[in-house]
Formats: structure tokens, sequence, C-alpha cells
């Protein structure tokens, strides 16, 4: 196992450039931040608010760590901005408060990293180290959200008709269902994207960055099954 020591993050070959890490967010945090990785010779940790510049470093030699009070939907579309605009860019989000719609969330968006705020000091070093060695980092209780939503067929049918619309009584009279077995489909399907609504379903599913939707409008039922 690879340890992280004061020395650099473990034995294997030294990479001879100094790692840029940017801290943003309240002052107090930042102060957090740099404070937990000061430790470590290799890593040059900057607080800034602003965009780096990483012309002359590389972008994967940098790494940006993001301190959230809530993992808002302007938050993840500044998250996606980011990964557009800095090819190449490592993100690691602290938050103060996410559950597990949140983090599917941020990991839809490209989120390399994701540490909660009470655990900073001890997670946020080990975080930055695996995220800068290529890999994408939860915590332990969030690992079963790393897999894509595996949806079923009627759940995708159902999805593709919220998708145009449909209230849950035209689906149920479309699919020749009851409204309260269409309801429970869509529980089911909110659950495993992680959304609480029709409105949030849509946003994951239309989402250029996201590969469900192709998928759902491949299954959608055929008009002529509408009941008459």
């Amino acid at each position: 196992m690879t340890s992280l020591g004061s020395s650099g993050f473990g034995d294997s070959p030294p990479d001879t450039r100094t790692k840029l890490v940017i801290a943003s967010g309240p002052p107090e945090a930042r102060l957090r931040i740099t404070q937990a990785l000061a430790p470590y010779p290799d890593l040059t940790t900057r607080s800034d608010h602003s965009y780096p510049d990483l012309a002359p470093r590389g972008s994967d030699a940098c790494q940006w760590v993001i301190y959230c009070e809530s993992v808002s939907a302007e938050q993840l579309e500044r998250f996606k901005q980011l990964k557009h605009e800095l090819r190449g860019i490592r993100i690691v989000a602290v938050c103060e408060a996410a559950d597990r719609r949140a983090v599917r969330r941020l990991i839809d968006a490209g989120i390399d990293g994701v540490v909660f705020a009470d655990e900073l000091e001890e997670a946020l070093a080990p975080t930055v180290a695996a995220v800068f060695a290529g890999q994408m980092v939860v915590p332990r209780e969030m690992r079963q959200l790393i897999d894509k939503p595996s949806l079923s067929t009627r759940e995708r049918q159902i999805l593709a008709m919220v998708m145009i619309g449909l209230t849950n009584q035209e689906i149920g009279a479309r699919m020749f269902l009851a409204e309260s077995t269409v309801k429970s489909h869509l529980s089911s399907a909110y659950t495993k994207l992680g959304v609480r609504s029709r409105s949030e379903a849509v946003a994951v599913i239309t989402d250029r960055g996201h590969s469900l939707g192709l998928g759902i409008a491949a299954v959608a039922p055929k008009p002529e099954l509408r009941a008459a």
C-alpha cells in the first residue's frame, strides 16, 4: 500500500514538477484547505477565487479544491463550465452538506473528488494525491453512486414520456398502466437518477454530458399504443 508521507505522495517515481492546488471558497475554508496541504512539499497551494493561468504549468499538474456550502444548480453549472473551459483540470469539491443525490450530481458534473467538510483535515490530502494519480475519489459510503444508473425498460419508457410533457394519467393511459403504477416506476427512476422531481429528471437526461438521453428516446413506446 502506498503511504502518504511528508516527503511526497508515496514510493512511486518522483514527479519533478511541483503540483499546484488552488483553494477556492470562503476565507476560513481556504485557510483550512491550505493548512491541510501545508505538510506536503511537492504541493504548491494558492488561495484564489479567479480562474488560474494554467498555460505555463499545464492543467495536468493543477488541481482546484473548491469549498461548497451547498451543492446548488448554479454550483454544478460552474463545475461544468470549469471542466469545459480548462481542459484537463482536476476538481475536488469539499462539501458542507451533500446527500446521495448531491454526490450523484457532482459525479455527473465531472468532479474528480468529493470530501465532506467535517473530514477535510483527514481526507483532503489523500484525496488530492489520488486525484493527481488519475483516480476519482468519493467517501466510502457513497461508492455505490459511481456506477451509472441502471434503469429498467419500463422506467425508460415512462421517462421518455415525461420528457415530452405527459402527465402520469396520460402516461398510464398510453401504456395501459394504473396511475399508481406509473408513480411507482417514476419514484424508482428518480432514486436511481438522484433527483426529486420531473424537472430535475429531464435536466439530467438532456444534459449533453450524460448518456441517458438517446437510450431513453430509443425505447419510447410507439404512438399507436395510446388508449382510445
